[in-house]
């Protein structure tokens, strides 16, 4: 019988591992909505732990009942350069081992789309006969602007069977086959009322997500307040390297001489 996998940078609650909130919310969601429609599927996580500790390989089931793989995790960030690239390759060689061992021909892989993930899915598409659907939320080479990480990403794209886009222009720009694809804008589902209620008179407005300028997301809510009415307070709650964390806030201070609207998490 023919699996299903899901490989994505997930974590679950009793897991020593980090992961990006968008990511696990998104990879949660997607993961209930296969398991309703075909069946169990088992989700490949590639997160690692913060600290210096190191943790092997390990097998858990999350809160759908769907089994996670955890591949090992070493100290993400030493401060030796050639450890750094050490683990890099130790990351990508137990990724191949774990994709190699886990399908078979036939199966079908989703794949959450991240730069890391590309070589190890290539190696495992010259193995194995599977079936290939890419779960695309951005293009990475559009924040940076490096024409030659696009060309990478694109030519990865194609090898797609099928897509999972968050966007129609996403599908536009990527889908030029028209091979059969679907659209998921979000999680669709109320999140609980956690209690939080404000009785400023103001609009509030959170980000969430990560620091990376690299990604965006995080100075692009910053520079917004240039733009809004007074009567907007931005929350902004999210993680990053300390690196990051310091340049988020001098753009915060950059902005909030004129307009104080932020509360930093």
């Amino acid at each position: 019988m023919n699996k299903l996998f899901y490989l994505s940078y997930y974590s679950v609650q009793q897991a020593q591992r980090n992961a990006s909130p968008a990511a696990v919310a998104m990879t949660k969601y997607v993961s209930k909505a296969l398991k309703q429609a075909v069946g169990k599927n088992t989700i490949i996580s590639p997160a690692q732990a913060s600290d210096r500790k190191f943790y092997p390989q390990e097998e858990t089931v999350d809160e759908q009942n769907n089994k996670v793989i955890f591949l090992p995790s070493y100290y993400a960030k030493p401060k030796n350069y050639f450890m750094r690239i050490f683990n890099r390759f130790r990351r990508q060689r137990d990724l191949r081992h774990i994709l190699e061992e886990q399908l078979s021909d036939g199966d079908t892989l989703i794949v959450y789309h991240s730069l890391a993930l590309i070589e190890a899915v290539k190696w495992i598409l010259k193995r194995r006969k599977i079936r290939l659907i890419i779960q695309v939320c951005e293009i990475y080479a559009d924040v940076t602007n490096d024409e030659k990480q696009k060309r990478r990403e694109m030519s990865f794209f194609e090898l797609a069977d099928a897509y999972i886009f968050s966007s129609s222009q996403l599908e536009k720009t990527i889908n030029i086959k028209q091979k059969k694809c679907t659209i998921c804008l979000g999680t669709y589902q109320v999140e609980p009322d956690r209690g939080i209620r404000f009785h400023d008179g103001k609009s509030h407005v959170v980000y969430a997500g990560t620091f990376d300028p690299r990604k965006g997301g995080a100075i692009a809510s910053v520079m917004a307040g240039k733009f809004l009415p007074e009567n907007y307070h931005i929350h902004i709650i999210g993680f990053g390297s300390e690196k990051d964390k310091k340049y988020l806030l001098d753009k915060i201070e950059e902005v909030s001489k004129k307009k104080q609207m932020y509360r930093y998490l």
